[in-house]
Parts: C-alpha cells; structure tokens; sequence
C-alpha cells in the first residue's frame, strides 16, 4: 500500500517538528512557567474558601487576599527577626576567633614572606586566595540575580491570586475559553471539592507545625539552649515545606547549644532527631491522611518522590498535589470506602429441573 502525503500534511508535520525543538530548546522556561501556574491555581484555591465565607460577613474578596497576604509578610518578617539574633552570635563568635587569630597570623607573615624558598608556595596560596574571592563575587552576583527573579514570580503570582480570587467574572472567562460548556456545572463543583481538600491540608500543616515549635520550645528550653523559642519559631514557619523545618531547627540548636557544652550538644542532637523521627514517620502522615483522608504509606509515598525530584517549590507542592489528586480521583470515579467490610456474593437459588419422562396421558 503506497503512502501519499498532502502538502498540507507535509507543512503539518514541519511545523510539529518546529515545535517539539522549541519546546525542547525552551523545557527549563516551560518548566518554571507550569510550576508558577500550578502554585498560583493552589494557592488561589486555598483563599477561595475564606473569601467566600467573609464576603457574607461583608468584607469583599479583594481585601481577604490583601489581608492574607499581608498576613504571609508578617510571617516571613517574624521569621527574619527571629533569625537575625543567631547570626549576629555566630558572627561575633567569628569575629572573636578572628581578632584571636590576627596577632599570630601577622607575626607569622613577615618569615613567610621573606622566605625564598617558600616563594612558590605564597604565589600559589595569593593565587588560590584570588580564585576564591573571584568565585564567591561571581556567586554572590548570581544569588542576587536568583533572588530577584524569585520576587518577581512571587509579584507575578500575587497579582495573579488576587484576580482569580477578588473578580469572580475573570473566572468565567476562562471557564468559558477552556473548557466545554456542558462540563461547566461538574468543573465547578470539582473546583469547590479541592478547594475545600486544600484547606483540610492547611490545617493539617499547622497541626506539623505547632507540633515542631511545641517539641522545640520544651527541649531546648529544658537543656538551657539559648534562642531555644526562636529556633522553635523557625522550626515550625518553615516545615511547610517538608523535611526543611526538621533539619534547620535541629541545625540551629546544635550550633546555639555548642556554646553551652559539649553535653548539651550531645543530649540536643540525641532529642531533636528523635522529635524529627517522630514527626517524619508518625505525626506528619497522621494528619495528612486524616486531612485526605488515604493511607500512611500513600503519604509517605508521595514524600518521598517529591524529595526525590527536588527542589523546595516541588517540595512544597508535593502534598497539595497529592491532595488535589486524590480529590479528582474520587470525584470522577468513586470507589468504596477502604474500612467498609467486603460484601458477600449473593448466591442465587437453584433452578427447578423439568423431569424429562413424558407426562402420562389420561
């Protein structure tokens, strides 16, 4: 059988091959455009509820958003200010080694220097010196360019919420554009459902949370840790992104109990691992599959690839993905309840059997 192909199939399947390259060429851009949207929709979501409920109190949509958000600022404030006390510490023990240090090194540097000798190894030493300065500005350039592009997407985004959530009409609109009309009235409710799925999730983040500033407070407390209720505080701000609240507090204590003793750093490590383990393996999948209501082992499941993928946005999208998910899942196909008791078989009566002798005839 002959293959014939129209010019217009022809100009179709270049123009294909035309995109596949731009989408391959443009993959990381593609990647962090969907990232920026799904955080948008989910957070979106999130507000949505709360707006709706204090718009019948009268307060409009636009200023809930407002007020969340400002709400989210003071937060991360909060959690700078907490941070600034052990900085300035570290940086002061440093300065203090540093000033130790400076005599000798100055006594030490005229013999080094007037060492023929030893020439090689200075120019090698300056020229390694040069290197790393010349690496930690390129870095620093760097880190100040990723930081302004992660503002900018978090402006982006915020202006984005606050359309979706404050102009019900915008909503229409893409409704209208994007999907069939007669699948309207059953997106809508989908819509509502995860709404309402993320805010079970938020609450059960801030159960982790309180659970981390709780557990810190009373350990660090107990062990005379100074900042004890600070690195609490850290803990549980930013254990809404899984794993990162865990590890920084228990980062945190280590180094602020270091200028205690060798004992407190010992029994500091020993306790907060084992309120990491706690959190990890019992008290996170417990409130998540309370809020989702699926198994453990699914939330453990969904943690791990999103550990697996990396990075802290995926990170922090991983549960409400999952959560999202499972919502789609059962609204779309409904399955039994996994406590309900398995029902039996329903066994059907045996058919008389005809007596195949004829009937006798009168």
């Amino acid at each position: 059988m002959q293959l014939y192909l129209t010019p217009r199939t022809w100009a179709a399947l270049f123009g294909l091959g035309v995109a596949i390259y731009a989408a391959i060429s443009m993959l990381p851009l593609i990647i962090n455009i969907v990232l920026l949207l799904v955080f948008t929709g989910l957070l979106a979501l999130l507000i949505y509820p709360l707006a709706k409920r204090l718009e019948l109190w009268g307060i409009q949509r636009g200023q809930t958003v407002v007020g969340v958000l400002a709400l989210v600022v003071l937060v991360f404030g909060v959690l700078v200010l907490q941070i600034l006390p052990l900085l300035t510490n570290s940086m002061g023990s440093l300065a203090t080694s540093i000033s130790e240090l400076n005599p000798n090194l100055w006594a030490f540097l005229p013999v080094l220097l007037d060492t023929n000798s030893q020439s090689d190894d200075i120019t090698q030493i300056f020229a390694f010196i040069s290197s790393g300065l010349q690496q930690f500005v390129s870095s620093t350039g760097s880190l100040i360019g990723q930081v302004g592009v992660i503002f900018f997407a978090l402006f982006v985004s915020v202006v984005l919420v606050y359309t979706l959530v404050s102009k019900p009409q915008v909503n229409r609109v893409l409704l209208h554009l994007l999907i069939p009309e007669r699948y309207h009235q059953r997106v809508t409710e989908l819509t509502i459902r995860v709404s309402d799925g993320l805010a079970r999730w938020f609450i059960a983040q801030l159960s982790i949370s309180l659970y981390y500033i709780i557990a810190y407070t009373i350990v660090n407390t107990t062990l005379g840790v100074p900042y004890g209720f600070s690195i609490a505080i850290i803990a549980g701000l930013l254990e809404f992104i899984p794993y990162l609240g865990g590890i920084v507090g228990l980062v945190l204590s280590v180094l602020s109990a270091a200028s205690v003793g060798t004992s407190t750093v010992i029994w500091i490590s020993v306790t907060n691992t084992i309120i990491g383990i706690i959190a990890v393996y019992m008290v996170s999948p417990y409130f998540y599959s309370r809020a989702i209501n699926i198994p453990v082992g699914a939330i453990l499941l969904g943690l791990f690839v999103g550990g697996q993928i990396g990075g802290i946005l995926t990170a922090l999208l991983t549960i409400p993905l999952v959560t999202v998910l499972v919502i789609l899942v059962r609204e779309l196909r409904p399955m039994p309840e996994l406590d309900e008791p398995p029902q039996e078989p329903v066994r059907a009566e045996p058919l008389p059997v005809a007596d195949p002798t004829p009937a006798q005839q009168k």
